[in-house]
């Protein structure tokens, strides 16, 4: 390997696309950039949208979203989907269809209690969100309007059992589609009879009309359930309540055993509980942000209107939130516009590539939640800067989450409309050198060697040792982590061996089975290792550490998760995106530059720190983007 090969940010010889030191005056926008402000910006002269409809920003989502929570309906979703996706997905959600029942409201309503309980255990057990895409958003909306369209009529023992049998009637039918047409004829000839008075017993009138109202019950339940979610779709507690007897019986044994209301909501004391004020939560982790954003970088670029920022940069479109003053918004564009310029030059390509062919779109204080400095939205392909973080610092991380979705759709010719990420490892028909590219970025990324811990301070069991597990103490004269090694290579080991048997998916599976056990094999052997360690030496430890092959930077992500690998920081997607800022910051310490908006407050352990694994990670993100930038300036 050469040393040119390992100077991982050497500039080209001739610049792609940029000059350096060079005042730049963007020429006039085209024609196609489109003024299209709302009423509330009429007299704005920077703060305006400009370009093609977002749509799903807070100021155009909040009614929709406001109406389909006071009233669920299918239509209301339908309209949700056409603005955001992702705003669907957020109020198709159990709590939504059931924010009407609580047990207070049962007892007024005269609700028996054991049933109120039985009411509550079965509203728990149904999935608590929907599955991914549209049609099943919809499947899900129509099966929780039915059940609690039924739930709200139910007070008595008899009236949950209908209900019960209705439930199951619509549901089977939504597996096992029924002839509608049959029940239908049914019903017309039971109709006709009687209109021409064929049945003369006064039982069998009563007995035919009761017929009728069940027959057409049963068709109407027959027609919503070709929109119903089948029970395979939802595995787990909703599904067991039915075909499960024992997972039944034990619900309901315990919801009818309850025989008054004082068991089920004791009385209220009259005294007011004292007021613990609101808890407020540190976040895990913050930005440290300059007060003012520096830059000392690359080509000089003046842009004062969105307009001609749009045009500059090929983006779909700008929006601004209807509460950013001109001031504060030419500030961003000015800056983020400086940002893009200095991204562009240090991946060599060119300004306008930065939009990914023209999908993306940029917000300025018009789409922000909680805590977060910024987003981006899949659904959208839309970065959102907050209004009040001028010095940000975070666009860097936000544009790779575009690069990130960009390349996944791109890989699916754009068809596919799922808010999928390659850097999860799903390349559709990406070039192999990309795949590979992709791959080596995650494996360097994630790989390693570190130290994790298990918290052993509350475990309160009590273990008889092995002689092999007290000897090996001894041997490595008492080292935690030595111990916890040697162990861990025998348990290894012992999986390898059970595992040579089977080859291919079967393979997999009992892998799976064994990483589960290897699990708890780890956690049994730390609680025995510190209550051990304690008889010996007095000390009480709260961690014992064991050896991982994870990065310290993807095991300091899951500490950060709470150990929920993948929840969050531990995500490949943030895990990537936290790599791509690292990789940017060396890039203009390498040019001797600074560009705060772009990327800047990354020297907390939250991005790599270790020597070896940064050295890995700027090699592999600059194969990665090599791999890509013709993709880039296609």
């Amino acid at each position: 390997m050469t040393n040119t090969q390992l100077n991982l940010f050497e500039m080209p010889e001739q610049p792609v696309a940029f000059v350096m030191n060079v005042k730049y005056r963007p020429s006039p926008p085209t024609v196609n950039v489109a003024d299209i402000r709302t009423e509330a910006q009429q007299n704005r002269s920077i703060s305006y949208d400009v370009g093609e409809k977002i749509g799903g920003a807070r100021k155009d989502l909040a009614q929709q979203r406001k109406a389909f929570l006071e009233k669920p309906s299918s239509h209301l979703l339908n309209d949700l989907e056409s603005q955001d996706t992702v705003t669907a997905a957020e109020v198709i959600i159990r709590d939504t269809f059931f924010n009407w029942f609580s047990l207070e409201d049962c007892r007024q309503r005269n609700v028996n209690p054991g049933i109120a309980k039985a009411i509550q255990l079965f509203i728990n057990r149904i999935p608590k969100v929907s599955k991914d895409t549209k049609e099943d958003r919809l499947k899900y909306t129509n099966s929780l309007l039915l059940i609690s369209d039924l739930l709200q009529t139910v007070k008595t023992k008899e009236e949950f059992y209908l209900f019960e049998s209705r439930i199951i009637e619509a549901f089977t039918a939504s597996q096992n589609p029924p002839s509608i047409e049959g029940e239908e004829t049914y019903i017309a000839s039971v109709k006709a009879k009687l209109g021409a008075g064929e049945y003369k017993s006064e039982s069998v009138i009563k007995e035919s009309i009761l017929g009728l109202q069940k027959s057409t019950a049963r068709l109407i339940l027959m027609e919503q359930s070709f929109s119903l979610f089948r029970f395979k779709d939802y595995p787990g507690p909703f599904k067991n309540y039915f075909y499960g007897r024992d997972s039944r019986r034990t619900m309901l044994t315990k919801a009818f055993s309850i025989k008054n209301w004082d068991e089920l909501l004791p009385p209220t004391t009259s005294e007011k509980p004292q007021s613990k004020g609101k808890v407020v939560r540190k976040p895990v982790w913050e930005r440290t942000l300059p007060s003012t954003p520096v830059r000392q970088a690359g080509t000089e670029v003046h842009l004062t209107e969105p307009k001609a920022y749009v045009d500059h940069f090929n983006f779909r479109a700008s929006e601004f939130g209807h509460y950013l003053p001109d001031d504060v918004a030419q500030n961003h564009l000015q800056r983020s516009a400086e940002a893009y310029t200095d991204l562009a030059e240090l991946l060599r390509i060119p300004v306008k590539a930065v939009s990914h062919g023209g999908r993306l779109a940029m917000a300025f204080g018009s789409r922000g939640r909680g805590r977060a400095l910024g987003h981006y939205e899949p659904a959208r392909q839309v970065i959102n800067l907050t209004k009040e973080k001028g010095s940000l610092g975070i666009l860097a991380h936000e544009w790779f989450h575009s690069l990130d979705h960009y390349l996944y759709n791109r890989s699916y010719d754009f068809k596919n409309g799922m808010a999928g990420y390659v850097t999860e490892e799903s390349y559709g028909t990406l070039p192999i050198d990309v795949r590979i590219a992709i791959e080596e970025l995650v494996e360097s990324i994630k790989i390693g060697d570190s130290t994790a811990y298990i918290d052993v301070k509350d475990c309160t069991n009590s273990y008889n040792l092995r002689r092999s597990f007290t000897e090996l103490y001894e041997e490595v004269h008492g080292d935690l982590h030595r111990f916890m090694e040697y162990r861990l290579i025998d348990l290894d080991a012992r999986i390898e061996n059970n595992l040579r048997p089977y080859v291919g998916a079967k393979r997999e599976r009992v892998a799976m089975k064994y990483a589960k056990q290897r699990n708890k094999h780890i956690r049994t052997d730390a609680e025995a290792l510190a209550e051990y360690h304690f008889k010996q030496t007095g000390e009480k430890v709260e961690r014992i550490p064991y050896p991982v092959d994870r990065s310290e930077y993807f095991q300091h992500a899951i500490t950060m998760d709470k150990g929920q690998i993948g929840k969050y920081w531990s995500s490949n997607v943030e895990l990537a995106a936290r790599a791509f800022e690292f990789y940017i910051h060396e890039k203009l310490k390498e040019q001797n530059w600074t560009s705060d908006y772009l990327v800047c407050g990354i020297r907390d352990s939250v991005f790599p720190q270790n020597e070896k694994e940064k050295f890995r990670i700027l090699y592999s993100m600059d194969k990665f983007i090599e791999s890509i930038r013709p993709l880039l300036a296609d």
